[in-house]
């Protein structure tokens, strides 16, 4: 369930819940506004189909693509919160989790942000390098060498900010999740985690707000 009781807010299992529920719906959520995005850019802005004009074959490369890259993000996501969902089990087991699991529980729930953003961007970027030979493949001559290059850089563009989106979206949920995670507030004397301070938000939302669509105009415009 996405909105929990009131009285699971604090406990392991609405924890696991918040992981198992809001994180995910804010993943998926996030990339289908960016594929949505990247689809209605090319479709009405900038047409990058040079000899074929039926979209539906384009849709249907797009679709089952997008879904298998959905597949490739689950199971990246899974692996590294592997061990979270292994240390919150734990807990609702009424057991003691040792002190590797532990350790690597703290750690990895704390880098949970910055991990999430890796994973979609890898994703985005898997798309940017892939559609374009997909569509060359299944489509012959069905773009030019110019639109390619603009597909796979307006796809770059779109999982740049999708990324962005994803990190402030992630570090909101978790922080439910941390009050638990660390009552007394230790989390800042964990080792090994990445902190994005104030300074490089303000640059990451200065770059999805003016110069990643301006980057992408100039190329589109080239």
């Amino acid at each position: 369930m996405f909105f929990l009781p009131q009285n699971k807010v604090g406990s392991w299992e609405g924890i696991r819940q918040i992981l198992m529920t809001r994180y995910r719906a804010v993943q998926m959520l996030a990339n289908t506004v960016g594929i949505i995005l990247i689809f209605i850019y090319f479709v009405f802005f900038d047409d990058i189909r040079p000899r074929v004009y039926d979209w539906t074959a384009y849709l249907n490369i797009a679709v089952t693509f997008s879904a298998g890259l959905m597949g490739l993000g689950y199971f990246l996501s899974r692996t590294w919160m592997k061990d979270i969902f292994l240390y919150v089990n734990t807990r609702l087991d009424k057991t003691e989790p040792d002190e590797i699991l532990t350790e690597r529980a703290s750690r990895k729930i704390l880098n949970l942000p910055v991990a999430s953003a890796i994973i979609t961007m890898i994703n985005w970027i898997v798309a940017a390098v892939f559609m374009p030979f997909l569509f060359d493949l299944f489509i012959p001559d069905s773009l030019a060498v110019k639109q390619a290059i603009w597909m796979a850089v307006g796809i770059l563009m779109a999982g740049l900010t999708t990324c962005v989106i994803v990190f402030f979206s992630t570090e909101l949920v978790c922080r439910v999740v941390w009050e638990k995670f660390f009552p007394e507030g230790e989390m800042l004397d964990k080792k090994g985690v990445f902190r994005v301070n104030i300074w490089p938000r303000v640059l990451l939302i200065f770059l999805m707000a003016s110069l990643f669509p301006l980057a992408d105009l100039a190329v589109v415009s080239y």
